[in-house]
């Protein structure tokens, strides 16, 4: 959907005062949220994603990770993470005309170099935000033209960490049971620093789909392998939770209730789950599976626990 600039204006004044959709830096400022939507415009982007992807610092438009990241994506370019630890992710990137990769890894001793890791942040979501970094770092060496030569957010002094690092304390509940404190999710420590793997040993594509997969239509196929790339590590029950999860989340706001079978997304809501594994990638999105079975996904200061048999999503604000 294209928008004059009259209805920007008339969205921004709408839009200003509603808390818990305009982040808490944008509310009650027509003027900040204009300029927002009108940068988020100049790239393609819709208005809930500018708001959300989009942030001035100083006088400076920037994007974050997972907004640049989708930009590179749409402009048909590839990014692959080779290695996602503690202790190191390591991405890649290629543009659609090439056929070599361009490798980028952060480490743990790296950040400490940098000194960022004296940040609560890092140590609690080491891997998340050894990814923002590896993104961050490749999207500028070699899509910077997709970005306008816009900065990326973590680039800068006062780097914007992701919401859910904020210490829990309920306020305010969409439920449909009754809200419970979701436990901390603190990751292990991070692993001592070790070097990446060679380029040429990552292998290409995922592994065979099952037979019931191969069943599927294409974009559904597509759907199962992007959630192979985004979580290589876990067992298939645990990925098969995060995908349920994710429709959950994503279709929660539908008259019937949620669902959980990806069969049943809407052409949007397909659109919806492939950004959100974007975020997933650049650290701005987290999701766990607890001991219980329980599904946790946090993102945008909003955490979503998902309950299964019955299906019940529970949306805890997160104290800002």
């Amino acid at each position: 959907m294209v928008f004059t600039v009259p209805e920007l204006m008339e969205l921004a004044e709408r839009l200003a005062g509603v808390e818990g959709f305009v982040p808490k830096q944008l509310l009650n400022r027509p003027p900040a949220v204009l300029a927002t939507l009108l940068a988020g415009h100049e790239l393609g982007l819709p208005p809930v994603s500018a708001l959300r992807g989009i942030h001035v610092i100083e006088g400076r438009v920037t994007l974050s990770a997972s907004v640049a990241s989708a930009l590179v994506y749409a402009a048909g370019h590839r990014m692959d993470v080779t290695v996602y630890e503690d202790g190191e992710v390591a991405v890649r990137g290629r543009r659609r005309d090439e056929t070599n990769w361009t490798p980028v890894s952060w480490t743990w001793g790296r950040a400490q170099r940098a000194k960022l890791t004296g940040k609560q942040v890092w140590v609690q979501y080491p891997r998340q935000m050894l990814s923002a970094r590896a993104h961050t770092e490749l999207c500028r060496l070699k899509f910077s033209d997709v970005l306008f030569g816009l900065e990326i957010a973590p680039d800068l002094e006062g780097e914007i960490a992701p919401d859910a690092t904020v210490e829990e304390k309920p306020r305010k509940t969409t439920t449909r049971k009754a809200n419970v404190k979701a436990p901390e999710i603190v990751p292990s420590a991070p692993a001592p620093e070790a070097q990446a793997p060679p380029m040429e040993s990552v292998v290409e594509g995922t592994p065979p789909e099952p037979e019931e997969v191969k069943a599927l239509p294409p974009w559904q196929r597509k759907l199962h392998a992007r959630m192979g790339d985004v979580f290589p590590d876990v067992d298939t029950e645990t990925r098969d939770a995060y995908r349920h999860a994710i429709v959950a989340v994503l279709t929660r706001h539908r008259p019937d209730g949620s669902v959980e079978s990806s069969s049943e997304l809407t052409e949007p809501e397909r659109l919806g789950f492939d950004s959100l594994l974007d975020s997933v990638q650049t650290g701005d999105t987290l999701i766990a599976r607890l001991e219980s079975g329980t599904v946790e996904i946090r993102r945008s200061g909003w955490c979503y626990r998902l309950e299964f048999d019955p299906l019940a999503v529970t949306a805890i604000r997160e104290a800002g």
